[in-house]
C-alpha cells in the first residue's frame, strides 16, 4: 500500500494565507493581474499576481498553460478541441491557437504519470 501525499499551496488572499489542496483546483483564469482560482467544489479564490509567477510555481503538479488567460489542472481535461478545452465539470475554456498539438501531448503524459 502507498501512502498519497496531499499537496497544498498557501494562497494569499485579502486576509491573510488559505492553504488549499492543489488536486482540488480545476483552472486559474487571469484578468488585469487578478488571478482567479477555480475549485473542483465550484467555489474559487481570488489573489493579486500574474499567471506566468503561477505557471512556474505550479508546473511540477500537473498544470499546464493553454491560453494568455488560463492555467488548468491537466487531470481534469476530458477534452481537446479545435479551439477550446472542456474540463471534466463541463467547463470550456479557450485554448491559444497554436497550442493545440502541444496540449494534447501534455494531458496525455499528465495522465500516463497519474495512473
Amino acid at each position: 500500500m502507498t501512502v498519497k501525499t496531499q499537496l497544498r499551496y498557501r494562497m494569499e488572499d485579502g486576509f491573510g494565507f488559505l492553504d488549499v489542496r492543489m488536486e482540488l483546483i480545476l483552472y486559474a483564469e487571469c484578468s488585469r493581474h487578478t488571478i482567479m482560482i477555480h475549485m473542483r467544489n465550484q467555489s474559487s479564490f481570488q489573489q493579486y499576481g500574474s499567471l506566468k509567477t503561477l505557471e512556474e510555481k505550479w508546473k511540477g503538479y500537473g498544470f499546464i498553460r493553454i491560453h494568455k488567460n488560463y492555467l488548468v489542472n491537466a487531470k481534469y481535461v476530458a477534452e481537446v478541441g479545435v479551439r477550446t478545452i472542456r474540463l471534466s465539470d463541463g467547463t470550456e475554456l479557450d485554448m491559444g491557437k497554436n497550442r493545440r498539438k502541444m496540449i494534447t501531448e501534455l494531458v496525455k503524459q499528465q495522465k500516463e504519470r497519474i495512473c
